[in-house]
Parts: structure tokens; sequence; C-alpha cells
């Protein structure tokens, strides 16, 4: 086993090591980033994976279609509060699958929106129901994002190897040690 020596640790060293992981894991961020409906900022990125599962990317207060009480199911209204009796959209709006105690729901009038609905759980949490191919957009994001890391670990794994190859244990050994 090796002598612990951090007082004769190059700075010099520990900044380069440091300098390289974080290159490295820059590198392995994602190319493909997802802001939040808020607002409706989308990246290029995720605009074009949406266009390509055909889906519209819309923001939360686009839900035009209300779900109110109605005997033992629920009525939908539209924006303007007419009912919505379209058995077509009824179905789908029925087999969106938002539990019946989630209050102040909101639904998309556009079937390939990629938000379906929006309701307000018992503890008054916001959660949403998303169209089934807006996985497969995500699952996208995560393949890209592992593609990336895939790319960036051999780079990682070499300079970590040197380091622990190093005669006497530094800073930078016990970094690379913990990685």
């Amino acid at each position: 086993m090796r002598a612990h020596s951090d007082e004769h640790a190059s700075t010099s060293t520990v900044e380069n090591l440091a300098q390289e992981l974080v290159s490295g894991l820059e590198a392995a961020q994602p190319k493909i980033a997802y802001k939040p409906p808020r607002g409706g900022r989308f990246t290029a990125d995720v605009k074009a994976l949406a266009k390509r599962f055909r889906l519209h990317l819309i923001t939360p207060a686009q839900l035009k279609i209300t779900r109110k009480k109605a005997g033992e199911g629920f009525a939908y209204t539209s924006a303007i509060g007419k009912p919505i009796k379209d058995e077509k959209t009824i179905y789908r709006l029925n087999h969106l699958a938002v539990p019946p105690a989630y209050e102040d729901v909101h639904y998309a009038a556009d079937p390939r929106a990629h938000i379906q609905a929006i309701g307000r759980d018992a503890a008054g949490r916001l959660q949403y129901r998303y169209h089934p191919d807006w996985e497969k957009v995500r699952e996208a994001r995560k393949t890209e994002h592992l593609h990336n890391l895939v790319q960036v670990l051999p780079k990682i794994r070499r300079s970590i190897a040197q380091h622990l190859a190093g005669e006497e244990p530094t800073k930078a050994f016990a970094l690379a040690a913990v990685i």
C-alpha cells in the first residue's frame, strides 16, 4: 500500500484532472435539450423530434377542454363552455386514465398534442398525462445522452488509469481512486 502524501500534490495536476473530468462530463451532456412547457419555450432539437413523431408541442395554457362531474361520470366542455358531444373525442378523453379524484382537469383538444391532460391530485400537485409518442421523444433524448457518455467514457477511463499509475499518491491519485 502506498504512503499518502497530500502536501506534495501538485495543484496544477489536481486542476488538470478536475478540468478533464468536467470537460468529459460536459461532452457527455445530451445534445437534445428539453425545457419544461412553461412559457412554451422548446429547443430546436425537441421541436425536430416532436415533428418526427408528428406531435404538436403545446403549453398547459392551451389545454382548453375541461372536465366536470356529471352523475356517475364526467362531462367535458370546450373553451367557450359548450359541451363536447363528439363520441370520438369523449372516448379519447375517457381513455387518458386521469383519476376521478383529480380536480381542475384540463385536456388538449388536439389528439396529437404532446401534453394530453393536466389535473391536480389530492396534494394539490399538477399531474401530467402525455401522448404515448412523447415517450418515444424522451427515449430518443436518453439514447442521445447515453451515446455521448459512451463517446467520452474511454477518455475518462484513460485519465483515471494514468493518475492511478503514478508512483506517489497525490490528490489527483485520490480523486481518480474515488471516481
